[in-house]
């Protein structure tokens, strides 16, 4: 069974969504545990489910056309993570806000 080429479009879109969101969030877990933080149990179960979600879409990718299939691998690299989502943790975003204002008063 074979799937619409726009689905297809919408599968190449969502995978390579979920494959930055899941380096952006292993790459603050990096940061965290070289900053000596422990790795939050949230943080863990939502890399989980983003990698579960990249299976599916993988899985349901494989059923496009042979064609359609082998544009997915150029269109990915030209997604890029928009800026509002460089910082998947709120936290980070307080923390560096809160920095940026005690910098300003040193």
């Amino acid at each position: 069974m074979t799937i619409s080429p726009e689905r297809c479009s919408q599968l190449r879109k969502l995978h390579a969504q979920l494959t930055t969101q899941i380096q952006l969030l292993r790459e603050n877990m990096e940061k965290e545990e070289r900053e000596g933080v422990d790795t939050s149990l949230e943080a863990l179960n939502t890399l989980k489910i983003l990698q579960s979600s990249l299976r599916k879409v993988t899985s349901e990718l494989e059923q496009c056309p042979s064609d359609i299939v082998g544009t997915a691998s150029s269109a990915t690299p030209r997604v890029s993570a928009p800026k509002s989502n460089r910082y998947f943790f709120p936290e980070e975003e307080r923390a560096q806000e809160r920095q940026r204002v005690d910098d300003e008063y040193e």
